[in-house]
C-alpha cells in the first residue's frame, strides 16, 4: 500500500514539474516578444525623428530667405555635415547643407546662417 502512495506522489511531483517547465517556456517566449516589440517601437521613433530632421534641413536649405524653425525633438540626434543624421542606432541621409551638431531631447531651433548652412541650437 505504501508503494502505491509513493508512486502516486511521484507522479504528482512529475506533473507539477512539467507544468512549471511549460510555464517557464511560455514566460520566456512572451518576454522575447515583448523585447522585440519594444525594439520595433524604438526604431520607429528613431526613424521618424531622423526623417523629421532630414525634412527640416532640406526645407531650410532650399528656402531663399533666412528662415528659422523651432521644433520638438524626442530623441538625441547627431547631424553630420557630410550628410548623415544618426538617431540612436538608426541613420538617414539629408539633402542640403547643415553644420555638424549634437542635439538633445527638447526644443531645438534650426536656422539658416549667413553662409547659407543650416545650424541648430537648443532652446530648452
Amino acid at each position: 500500500m505504501a508503494s502505491n502512495r509513493a508512486q502516486i506522489s511521484m507522479e504528482a511531483v512529475v506533473g507539477v514539474v512539467v507544468i512549471l517547465l511549460v510555464a517557464v517556456v511560455v514566460s520566456v517566449f512572451s518576454l522575447q516578444r515583448s523585447q522585440e516589440a519594444s525594439l520595433f517601437s524604438q526604431n520607429s521613433v528613431s526613424s521618424s525623428e531622423c526623417e523629421k530632421l532630414s525634412s527640416i534641413i532640406y526645407l531650410l536649405s532650399s528656402s531663399g530667405a533666412k528662415p528659422s524653425l523651432v521644433f520638438s525633438l524626442d530623441s538625441n540626434a547627431l547631424v553630420d555635415s557630410s550628410g548623415l543624421i544618426t538617431v540612436g542606432e538608426y541613420y538617414c541621409d539629408f539633402l542640403g547643407s547643415a553644420a555638424t551638431a549634437s542635439l538633445k531631447v527638447g526644443s531645438v531651433k534650426a536656422f539658416k546662417n549667413s553662409e547659407g548652412v543650416v545650424s541648430f541650437e537648443q532652446v530648452s
